[in-house]
Order: structure tokens, then C-alpha cells, then sequence
């Protein structure tokens, strides 16, 4: 709380017992917002439906407090079944906050003052943090919850109030009409690719090599893995001629490199995975460390996952790689917002929309789709593997 309790008798003697403190500190923050940038143009526009801002994991985490879990969701968005917010601040370090209600449907402002809303400051703050507007927590409760509770929340809690509208007029909800989805690209299993234009092929690669790579006036962004031959259930079992994800690395512009990598059998005893920031070792310890910052890049946890098995990283571009233990192996979702269209190269292919050029060479020459599976192999597959440096 804006610790009203305990101020609020020395406001109410310097402006009036009748409550006018709160209108005061409404018309005061209105006065400021209207000197201040509009950072709202550049904040992720909302997914239009529950179903769609779940599958985009690159840019929308679930709401710490107002979940399907949890369901704290009644003192900021009553009514909501479920909110999200942008895992990563904009450029400005500002922040969007989407909510569904119960038909999964987008719940905003113009319905109710519950509803979800754009903010200043984003909640996680912004590297380096130390600066106004970027502060974690702080800055966001400073510049956007307390004008919330001066204008909406103390005000009979009324949607038709004129401090409302007023505090609406700022942080109003911006629809769905232009969200556009992210394009998804898979590895899994023996393993399997699916590119992001959805071209489904199966290579046997061995060594690291190249998921995505993006080098262009916008994006820089690389995705690595390492394929390993899948291990014998026995030291009496011949080898298998298979190969399998066994380690993930990605780093997006100047941020932190992230690294993912399968603990061995026998250390998978409490946790799943070695997560390794920059070339230290993460942890989550309970569900307070749910979600996890670092420089350019969030790593989360979902929500009743305690060891470590299935873990999100999100980059300041809105891409997001998604990586999970199945068995004895790894499986990765890349997800791509649509400014890398055009832009993408590896394995998972050119993000074009156009299936036909999915097999592009780092040399910008193409393997047609029905060319053999050997060709697909050396061709394709061995041109992403990732050279050593002399």
C-alpha cells in the first residue's frame, strides 16, 4: 500500500478531511503523465485470446500474483481468470499487462478499471536498474499502481469516476488488432525438426551446431545445440545408431548467454537440467525465485515445476527459447515474433512463411524440400554445424 494509514491524517489536515487528498495526488500524476513521452507505442500489443498469449512464450509471463493458480487477482483485476505481462521491458522500459476473463476473452479498460493495462516502468525494472523509470518493483508502484489506488481503487471503487477516466485516459487498454502470433520452431526427440514455417524433416546430427542464427541491422540472435548419440541402456548393448539434444545455448544482442544442458543420470537426483548464466550456475530454489532476471534476458519456471525440467528463457527482442527434459533428452521451442521474418537462418530454417526455402544454406543458396535424405544430411545439415575457432 502507499502507506495511506499512516499519512493519511497529516493529508487530510493539509487538504481537507472530506478526502480531496486523493483527488490532489490523481490531478497531480494527470499533470505529469501528460509531460511525460508516450511510451505506450512501443509496448507488446496483447494477444486476443488466453489460448494465443499462452503460446507466446517469448514475450508474455503468467502474472506472479493473478493466475489460474494462484488467483490473487482481486485488489488489481477483479474478475480476470488470468493474467500475463511481458516477460522483458520495451526499449523504454515500459511494461504490458494483459488479462482474460473466464471465456478467455481480453479483459480492458473499457469495461472495467480491472482490467489490463500498459505501465510506465516495467515491473522487473531495466538494466542497469539503477536509474529513474528502471528501478525493480519501485519505479512501477511509483509511477503506475499508486495513481491506481488515488484514482480508481480509493474513489468507491467506481469505473465512472472522473479520477478514473482520467487515470484511464493514461493507462487505458490497447486491443488485440495488431498482435501478431510468433512462429514457433521445435526440436525433439530422434531428434526431429520443426522449422517455423511448420516443415517437419529428421536429420542424425552429431556435435553443435547452429538452431537459428540472426545478423541484421535489427536482430542478433544465435541458438546452438548440441546433439550427442543417444547412450546405451546397458555396456552389453551394441551402440545406437541415433543421435539426440542433450545441450542448448542462446544468446540475443549483448545479453547474457544462456546455456541449458542435461545433468547426468546420476545427478538428476533433485534437479533436471544445468542452467548456466554467463558461465555461473542458476538455481531455483522455492517459487519465490519463480522468475529470474538477467542482462537482456528473463529465465522462468512455470508454475508447479520444482526441479529444474522445463524452463523459459526471454530476450529483450521477444524472441524465446523454451527448453525441456523428456526422458533422456532434450526438447527446445524457439519462438520468433514476426520482426525476424525474412531474417532467420539454421537449422529450423528461414522464417518466411514459404516452406519452399526452409533448406537455406548460410551462403544464401537453397536445397529443394524433395531432395533426398542424404543430401538433406550433408548438404543442409552439416553446413549449420558450428566451426571451431583457431
Amino acid at each position: 500500500m502507499p502507506l495511506a494509514w499512516y499519512f493519511k491524517t497529516q493529508w487530510e489536515r493539509e487538504y481537507g478531511n472530506n478526502g480531496r487528498w486523493k483527488e490532489y495526488f490523481c490531478l497531480d500524476w494527470f499533470q505529469q503523465e501528460s509531460y511525460a513521452d508516450r511510451f505506450a507505442q512501443v509496448v507488446s500489443r496483447c494477444p486476443c485470446t488466453l489460448q494465443q498469449a499462452e503460446l507466446d512464450r517469448g514475450r508474455f509471463s503468467p502474472d506472479l500474483e493473478c493466475n489460474v493458480i494462484d488467483r490473487n487477482c482481486d485488489t488489481f483485476h477483479r474478475g480476470a481468470e488470468h493474467c500475463l505481462k511481458t516477460g522483458r521491458p520495451s526499449i523504454g522500459g515500459s511494461g504490458q499487462t494483459c488479462c482474460y476473463d473466464d471465456y478467455s476473452e481480453l479483459l480492458q479498460t473499457a469495461d472495467t478499471m480491472y482490467g489490463g493495462r500498459p505501465s510506465r516502468a516495467h515491473i522487473y525494472g531495466k538494466h542497469p536498474f539503477k536509474k529513474q523509470m528502471m528501478i525493480p518493483a519501485l519505479s512501477e508502484w511509483l509511477h503506475d499502481t499508486m495513481p491506481f489506488f488515488f484514482c480508481c481503487k480509493w474513489q468507491g471503487e467506481e469505473d465512472n469516476t472522473d479520477t478514473c477516466q482520467m487515470y484511464n485516459y493514461w493507462r487505458t487498454s490497447q486491443d488485440c488488432s495488431s498482435y501478431q502470433a510468433p512462429a514457433i520452431g521445435s526440436v525433439y526427440g530422434d531428434p526431429h525438426f520443426i522449422t517455423f514455417d511448420r516443415y517437419n524433416y529428421t536429420i542424425n546430427v552429431k556435435g553443435e551446431y547452429t538452431l537459428v542464427h540472426v545478423d541484421n541491422a535489427i536482430h542478433k540472435l544465435d541458438v546452438q545445440a548440441r546433439f550427442e548419440q543417444v547412450p546405451r541402456n546397458r555396456r552389453t548393448d551394441p551402440p545406437l545408431n541415433a543421435t539426440t539434444l542433450m545441450a542448448v545455448a542462446a544468446r540475443d544482442n549483448i545479453s547474457s548467454i544462456v546455456e541449458f544442458r542435461l545433468r547426468p543420470v546420476a545427478a538428476r537426483r533433485r534437479y533436471q537440467m544445468y542452467v548456466i548464466v554467463d558461465k555461473e550456475y542458476v538455481f531455483w530454489w522455492d517459487e519465490s525465485m519463480r522468475l529470474q532476471n538477467f542482462k537482456g534476458v528473463t529465465l522462468y519456471q512455470p508454475a508447479g515445476i520444482q526441479n529444474m525440467s522445463h524452463v523459459i528463457a526471454m530476450f529483450d527482442s521477444g524472441a524465446g527459447v523454451e527448453v525441456m527434459t523428456d526422458g533422456g533428452h532434450l526438447t527446445v521451442h524457439v519462438y520468433m515474433p514476426y520482426t525476424f521474418l525474412n531474417g532467420t537462418g539454421g537449422l529450423l530454417g528461414l522464417y518466411s512463411r514459404d516452406i519452399r526455402d526452409d533448406f537455406t544454406l548460410p551462403n544464401g543458396q537453397q536445397i529443394s524440400l524433395q531432395s533426398t535424405q542424404e543430401d538433406i544430411h550433408f548438404r543442409f545439415g552439416k553446413a549449420w554445424r558450428v566451426q571451431e575457432r583457431v
